[in-house]
């Protein structure tokens, strides 16, 4: 009796809380950290499906409609399934992650499909297809994550004439060196390459091309009431723009110094503070050779709450802390962006 008046209580937790949010959207608590990858969430599995295997038998949703999860298995074999919000063009017909262990490492792979058109009663059908397949590994004696994935988008009018094509390749990897008791050595890596191209009226028409590199590494802290992750990052991007009968347009950008630390706190058994710092110098150079100088500077913060093993988490509205609540400074404005809820079972 006092289990099931636990889950009542704790869904009757969440409905208050999701009344008091006027708009939402995903990954709250990584949201509050300010985007820290090097700090493991539930939403990794976006990246590396094999990290399924660390959330078995989940239920999270993140609302405000933008998707919820599903996740349930064993030792042998974990399955998740995901309900997001489509695409108005490809709407999703499927969206699903399988991880298996290999012994002590594990293996993933996500798959995702969506499809789209028109069939009007008279003339041909349009259509709009667009295919996702993650393949993740995590070598566990170095303690190190890789996933690759791709993605693909076609579409056509119906004619065969008028198409749009679209590839995204990526390649991703996390891994943590230990350092001692409670401190790691994280780092990460990601490559992009972006390709579009499209034909008109039977003709080839624009198309780019783009890559994108980043690094990062820095200390990770685990103590006993929280923990808290820096590191430094380099970027890379460089955009290739072509068109019939025009020259080439390149423009290229250099991320360097960046550097982020967040930090996650339990400030109590049930309540928790996180809160993150992000700056970065770009030198950006134009298709005319100009080039431009910028720094950007920005932080994130949030709160959650944990109840048995129900969980909610909070990115707080930065204006908030400047603006105070409505009933007192009477300024419009909401407490939290991202409001997600998560069960485990």
């Amino acid at each position: 009796m006092k289990v099931w008046l636990n889950r009542f209580l704790a869904i009757s937790l969440a409905a208050a809380f999701v009344l008091t949010v006027a708009s939402q959207a995903n990954a709250a608590r990584r949201a509050g950290l300010h985007g820290n990858q090097l700090i493991k969430d539930v939403t990794d599995i976006a990246t590396f499906p094999q990290a399924a295997s660390n959330y078995k038998n989940l239920v999270r949703i993140d609302m405000g409609g933008s998707n919820a999860w599903f996740v349930v298995g064993d030792d042998s074999a974990t399955y998740g399934v995901k309900a997001t919000a489509s695409d108005a063009a490809h709407p999703t017909v499927l969206d699903m992650v399988y991880a298996m262990p290999l012994g002590a490492d594990a293996l993933g792979v996500g798959l995702s499909l969506g499809m789209g058109g028109v069939a009007p009663s008279e003339g041909d059908a349009s259509s709009d297809m667009a295919i996702g397949l993650d393949v993740g590994y995590t070598m566990s004696g170095m303690n190190l994550e890789t996933a690759l994935s791709v993605d693909m988008n076609n579409t056509d009018d119906g004619s065969g004439d008028n198409t749009t094509s679209a590839m995204t390749i990526g390649l991703s990897a996390r891994g943590y060196h230990n350092l001692g008791e409670s401190t790691d050595l994280g780092y990460m890596f990601g490559f992009g390459m972006d390709s579009n191209s499209e034909t008109v009226g039977g003709n080839d028409g624009a198309s780019s091309a783009a890559m994108d590199v980043v690094v990062g590494a820095g200390p990770v802290y685990k103590m006993d009431k929280g923990q808290v992750a820096a590191y430094g990052t380099l970027n890379f991007g460089n955009t290739t723009d072509s068109a019939p009968d025009t020259d080439d347009v390149t423009t290229s950008s250099l991320g360097f110094p960046g550097f982020l630390v967040s930090a996650e706190v339990n400030l109590t058994d049930s309540l928790i503070w996180r809160g993150g710092a992000s700056y970065g110098y770009s030198s950006d150079t134009a298709a005319d050779e100009t080039g431009t100088k910028s720094g950007d500077y920005g932080w994130s913060s949030g709160l959650g709450y944990k109840w048995d093993k129900f969980q909610l988490d909070g990115a707080v509205d930065s204006g908030f802390y400047n603006r105070g609540p409505n009933f007192i400074s009477g300024a419009e404005g909401e407490l939290f962006t991202h409001v997600t809820a998560s069960y485990s079972f």
